[in-house]
């Protein structure tokens, strides 16, 4: 992937194979979970490669009922570095119900996952 890269519009079909995707990954994960990665996705900016780890930041402006929602009210973004797989790690779980989103995988770190998902659709879209 390319530093800085940002999803500025997006494609239903690539975005439903991309959700799909998400919930094979994480059978076992909450419906409420996934639309909280779901809503994330515009939020997630690739920022690059640092020691073999994909490095994401997630944006706070996320609104819920046209509200800023309250989550991360002190950080501009969270910041997010991911292995290969499912394996991650988040700014968030420094704060708050740290314990709870690092033994259950915080949304931060899904959003991040359907992100990549994404663009791994669009380069096989690209190459067909």
């Amino acid at each position: 992937m390319e530093p800085q890269l940002t999803i500025k519009e997006i494609n239903p079909e690539v975005f439903i194979r991309a959700e799909r995707m998400l919930r094979v990954l994480f059978p076992n994960f909450s419906s409420g979970w996934i639309e909280a990665c779901k809503d994330r996705l515009l939020d997630v900016e690739y920022i690059g490669k640092e020691k073999n780890a994909d490095v994401f930041h997630v944006k706070r402006n996320i609104k819920f009922d046209g509200e800023p929602s309250g989550r991360g009210k002190s950080w501009g973004y969270r910041k997010v570095t991911l292995w290969s797989g499912k394996s991650g790690f988040c700014s968030c779980f420094f704060g708050p119900y740290s314990y709870k989103r690092r033994k259950e995988l915080c949304s931060h770190i899904g959003a991040c996952i359907l992100f990549r998902f994404y663009f791994q659709i669009l380069k096989q879209q690209e190459k067909v």
